[in-house]
């Protein structure tokens, strides 16, 4: 159980292939690829180091004090609404400090090209599946991401440049994210989303943003979301 970081690229007819063996799953706690190519994920479990509180409840029942009421979004963050938030989602607002501060992506792809990832179950980090650094020629397919800030997630730190690039998205179950389920938050070029489903996230559930062209979602299922889009 411990971290594998990718060091070599495979080729077009012969990629690099980490597969589980026939009715196993093995347990790891990320994989990292960095600018590497033709590589293959399947099969695994995914669990990374992020704790959640005890006694905490998985949403929407994550309510620390629920004499606050509703929270008007329109009100100013800095002056009202960020106090109230986290007197009322106090231990939520506190959880999602802690993964954002305390990154880590259970498969983190950065400018990786011709990757598969498939069929893994991956949890406890702060993104599940992170595709940064324009990687590109992607499959994300029929994996189960749950109990962590971001399930899919693009992010590209240099404002402006692209995080990923032709990626299908296709067949993924994502459920218990603080945030965002399946998203592209930063310039998603190519990215098609569909047939996924997407359950119980505390923001967004399936969404690009910030630059996003020649991109589709379609023929997805989005349900229970959005409880703390107050904050």
């Amino acid at each position: 159980y411990g971290d594998t970081v990718v060091r070599n690229s495979g080729t077009d007819g012969a990629p690099i292939r980490f597969v589980a063996a026939p009715g196993g799953t093995p347990e790891v706690r990320s994989f990292r690829i960095d600018g590497k190519s033709w590589i293959v994920i399947r099969g695994f479990r995914i669990r990374g180091p992020q704790v959640y509180p005890a006694g905490w409840k998985d949403m929407p029942d994550v309510v620390s004090d629920s004499t606050v009421g509703w929270i008007d979004p329109a009100t100013d963050w800095t002056a009202l609404r960020a106090a109230r938030a986290r007197q009322k989602y106090e231990k939520y607002m506190n959880l999602v400090d802690v993964m954002t501060s305390s990154w880590s992506s259970g498969i983190y792809l950065g400018g990786a090209t011709h990757v598969t990832v498939q069929n893994n179950e991956v949890s406890h980090h702060s993104a599940c599946i992170q595709l940064s650094g324009g990687s590109s020629d992607l499959l994300i397919e029929g994996n189960h991401v749950h109990h962590c800030r971001d399930g899919i997630w693009s992010w590209h730190t240099i404002d402006g440049q692209v995080s990923v690039e032709r990626a299908e998205i296709r067949g993924n179950l994502s459920e218990q994210t603080l945030v965002n389920g399946i998203f592209s938050y930063r310039y998603a070029r190519g990215v098609v989303m569909r047939h996924n489903s997407a359950r119980n996230s505390g923001e967004t559930l399936i969404g690009m943003m910030r630059g996003a062209v020649d991109s589709m979602i379609s023929d997805n299922v989005a349900m229970c979301g959005g409880w703390y889009a107050e904050t």
